[in-house]
């Protein structure tokens, strides 16, 4: 209130990054709201709002809030050789640059027009399966787009199908 006093039970709207979310005030007049950082570092403005009622009035401020990324590697680590009948399995591993494991990120293979998804586990390794491939020499394309806190990253290796 104007007096400093906290007013409690009120919808505040946060925004970030093209990202909104809402809290509601508590008894001490602060409101909390979750919103995914952005997956780049920068400077990012961050405005809040609460549009006013029957007994406030209505107000708005802005700041902003810094965003640092992890970098992160990608590397193939499964096999050099793999088969033109049944089924392969490739792993891949994300790490920050500082080696910790990433976990819960999705890691995107591509090879010889097959594209398939798999999910970083405790140890930051993606796990496969593909089949189907057409013998020779051919490059396999790893991709992570990144996601909170973490910048993304790519990488390839030339496996043979025999």
């Amino acid at each position: 209130s104007s007096g400093g006093s906290p007013i409690a039970g009120e919808t505040v709207r946060f925004s970030l990054a093209g990202q909104t979310a809402t809290g509601t005030t508590d008894a001490s007049g602060i409101a909390r709201a979750s919103i995914p950082a952005p997956v780049t570092t920068g400077n990012y403005s961050v405005g809040v709002a609460f549009d006013g009622d029957a007994t406030w009035a209505a107000s708005s401020g802005s700041g902003s809030v810094k965003v640092t990324v992890t970098g992160t590697s990608l590397k193939y680590t499964g096999p050099s050789s793999l088969a033109t009948s049944g089924s392969n399995t490739l792993t891949a591993r994300l790490l920050t640059k500082s080696g910790a494991a990433v976990v819960g990120a999705t890691v995107r293979f591509t090879i010889l027009g097959q594209v398939v998804t798999g999910v970083t586990d405790a140890n930051g390794v993606a796990t496969v399966t593909v089949s189907g491939l057409a013998r020779g020499s051919t490059r396999l394309s790893l991709a992570f787009v990144g996601m909170t806190g973490y910048g993304s990253a790519s990488s390839s290796a030339t496996v043979k199908v025999l």
